[in-house]
């Protein structure tokens, strides 16, 4: 039973236990591989590594601030605290905003979604021609988009 202290408070991972936990983490950026891994249950990993893995735009504990704009003209109509907020509040599916804000797609429910943090007004390209609502890899490097 080495690295885990039981007691008052249940059982904790000592110390060097949590900085392997956090390592092997930072090396595979998956919860479940992680558990794998070191042996621990997902809920234990998911404790001691939730602060990293919202830094990660996959993960459920991002909370990163989301805008909602008007693909024709870029002006920003609404904040929202996530895409899971923005997704409950217009009634569009998260995985679809998500996809949004990767990248993988130009709009979802109409609107283009961005992060607050990275978002730059001068930057923004209006979308007139709503037929193209996926972007190829293909498509860029061929300079068709």
């Amino acid at each position: 039973m080495s690295g885990r202290k039981w007691g008052d408070g249940g059982n904790r991972l000592l110390a060097e236990e949590v900085k392997r936990v956090r390592k092997v983490y930072e090396q595979c950026r998956s919860i479940y591989k992680t558990a794998t891994l070191t042996g621990h249950t997902r809920p234990t990993v998911n404790k001691y590594v939730r602060d990293m893995s919202r830094q990660d735009s996959r993960s459920r504990y991002n909370n990163r601030e989301v805008l909602k704009i008007e693909p024709e003209t870029g002006k920003i109509i609404r904040k929202y605290k996530n895409a899971n907020t923005a997704a409950v509040r217009n009634h569009i599916g998260a995985d679809n905003i998500c996809h949004c804000l990767k990248g993988r797609t130009l709009t979802a429910g109409s609107y283009v979604w961005a992060y607050a943090d990275t978002y730059d007004p001068e930057r923004y390209t209006p979308i007139t021609d709503y037929h193209v609502s996926y972007i190829r890899q293909e498509d860029i490097l061929l300079g068709l988009i």
